[in-house]
């Protein structure tokens, strides 16, 4: 799991209460007011997850001040190269701001290296030396979700809400920890609160009321519950409120979830495709792909693998015609993606030999990437990765003594990281040899030792040893939440028909 230690932009701009009690705030280093302008304006749409207009804020802000520390920071680019770069120079600046910078940037530097324990430091010093100030409990509040403590962060976005009511980013991460939404980490099922999540919904909504964001949040609490009809009009509501806008085509695209886990599959697909259009439109080449994927995935809901990689092989075709349009690190980045979930179409059909095709073929994009970085943790992420992909695939496959030696250069590499979930994935490996290898009290014990119990992918073959150890009633609850679950991704596109089988089995 990526950290997400103020991996969402950062809103730094005095508002006044009802009460007319100021709201304290950070301090900014800049040499231009206009640039700051442009930085506060930018981290509002960030807020709002319309990053790309927030990025168009955030090069204005550079245009005038380029040595602007937090917008450096906070300017991502499709190209990681770029993204680095900016960090970088933004890290060399450290001796040069005012000392809350200095622990935001020590923080995120500690986090980009994935010591979560060393960025909760930093980021519990900065709350200590400006406790009266309301982004340092949201920063609180992320470093905890990064660590998958969410009731140690629900208690600080609430704590940032009582220091500043109309904090709009702290209620969207207290509403993105209930439902679904994407960029959020969730609570566990059983601690998740649909009503509560439609008051912070509704929240979002007095807050900003000509923005989409709210009414999208409230209509995924629909879409959580199965009520898919009273979703259709909120999920309206917000596609008209970002008409023109760069998140327009966000917005259509999760409608066309709606319809999709409502069971119309084909006027879910033409709705991607339209949002394909609108992203093609403004240039938009990440969301091309992300739509093409989501378009995957449904074709997988049906258990349609054919369709899913006559699917991929199209988006494939798409991509090289963008070639000459895109950077180098942005094409194989993408193509990373696309090959890496056509390597999981391929085992997940027992396509033995494909999928050893193909996983060699994201191995290789994702080294080539991982170089192209010039970057020592890329490196080593790159090879915790690789290891992680080829342990799965020999599990699949059944190559259990490969998919060990495999599984204990993962451990080796995910020891050397100070997070609690570096070694998620090997304990969700184990846990899934065992299980293939007969041994399902083995397989239980190694899922209980995962830190973050939300994997969906993870979560099934955890119901099957939990089943097999005659643990039925469990199994049955944890199967019955992933054929309930109303979210595209791709692990879930992976087992959702798997689960909904397994329950007519118990």
């Amino acid at each position: 799991m990526k950290p997400l230690i103020l991996k969402f932009p950062l809103i730094f701009f005095l508002i006044f209460s009802c009460s007319k009690t100021p709201i304290i705030e950070l301090q900014i280093t800049t040499t231009s007011p206009k640039a700051l302008e442009h930085f506060k304006k930018a981290q509002e749409l960030g807020s709002t997850a319309n990053f790309r207009e927030g990025r168009r804020q955030l090069d204005s802000a550079l245009a005038l001040d380029p040595d602007f520390p937090l917008a450096l920071l906070n300017r991502w680019d499709e190209d990681p190269r770029i993204t680095a770069a900016n960090k970088k120079k933004a890290y060399s600046m450290i001796n040069k701001v005012n000392p809350a910078e200095k622990l935001i940037l020590k923080a995120n530097k500690a986090s980009d290296i994935g010591n979560l324990d060393s960025g909760l430091y930093y980021i519990k010093k900065l709350v200590e030396e400006n406790p009266n100030a309301y982004e340092p409990y949201t920063y609180l509040g992320l470093a905890y979700g990064s660590r998958n403590e969410l009731g140690l962060a629900e208690k600080a976005y609430k704590k940032a809400i009582e220091l500043n009511p109309n904090s709009y980013e702290s209620y969207v991460y207290l509403c993105g920890q209930h439902i679904p939404f994407g960029f959020y980490p969730l609570l566990p099922e059983d601690q998740r609160d649909v009503e509560k999540g439609r008051e912070y919904a509704d929240k979002l909504i007095e807050l900003k009321p000509n923005n989409g964001h709210g009414y999208h949040f409230k209509a995924n609490t629909y879409r959580q519950t199965g009520e898919f009809i009273k979703a259709i009009p909120l999920y309206d509501k917000a596609v008209e409120l970002a008409k023109g806008n760069e998140n327009e085509f966000s917005k259509l695209m999760v409608s066309a979830h709606n319809l999709m886990f409502s069971g119309d599959f084909n006027k879910a697909r033409d709705r991607y495709k339209k949002s394909m259009r609108l992203a093609a439109n403004k240039s938009n080449h990440q969301a091309e792909n992300i739509i093409s994927l989501y378009i995957t995935f449904s074709y997988l809901f049906q258990k349609d693998f054919e369709g899913a990689l006559d699917n991929l092989y199209e988006a494939f075709d798409a991509l090289e015609n963008k070639k000459g349009e895109v950077s180098d690190a942005f094409y194989i980045n993408i193509a990373t993606d696309l090959e890496r979930t056509r390597f999981l179409c391929y085992a997940h059909n027992q396509m033995e030999k494909d999928a050893k095709k193909s996983l060699l073929k994201t191995n290789e994009l994702s080294k080539k990437l991982a170089t192209m970085m010039q970057d020592e943790n890329a490196l080593k992420n790159q090879r915790s990765n690789q290891a992680y992909r080829t342990a799965w695939n020999d599990i699949l496959f059944g190559n259990y003594d490969s998919a060990r030696e495999n599984l204990e250069t993962l451990k080796s590499i995910a020891s050397t990281i100070q997070n609690p979930q570096a070694l998620d994935g090997y304990y969700g490996l184990m846990g899934m040899l065992y299980l293939m290898e007969a041994n399902p009290m083995r397989s239980e014990e190694y899922f209980n030792k995962q830190n973050n119990n939300t994997d969906t992918y993870f979560n099934y073959f955890k119901a099957l040893a939990l089943k097999a150890n005659g643990k039925k009633e469990e199994a049955k609850g944890i199967l019955t939440n992933i054929a309930s679950d109303n979210f595209s991704y791709l692990e879930l596109a992976l087992v959702k028909v798997l689960a909904v089988e397994q329950l007519k089995k118990i």
